[in-house]
């Protein structure tokens, strides 16, 4: 799938997210991150989408990371 392609189907993936977790609440009540990859052997190729802030993904992804390893 080409990068423009997956870029269309994150951003209409989030809109449905964001219609199910927070509704017609604006600012949002939830926030979401939905991360794409292929299964081969570049895990580098990551692509993300979410309605937060990258600040607070980066918060919210390094306390995800935490209760993983612990």
């Amino acid at each position: 799938m080409s990068i423009e392609d997956t870029t269309a189907h994150l951003q209409a993936v989030a809109a449905g997210l964001d219609q199910i977790f927070n509704g017609d609440h604006k600012p949002p009540i939830n926030g979401f991150a939905l991360f794409v990859f292929p299964f081969n052997d570049q895990p580098t190729d990551v692509n993300y989408v979410s309605n937060a802030t990258r600040e607070s993904m980066i918060v919210a992804l390094k306390e995800w990371l935490r209760r993983q390893e612990n």
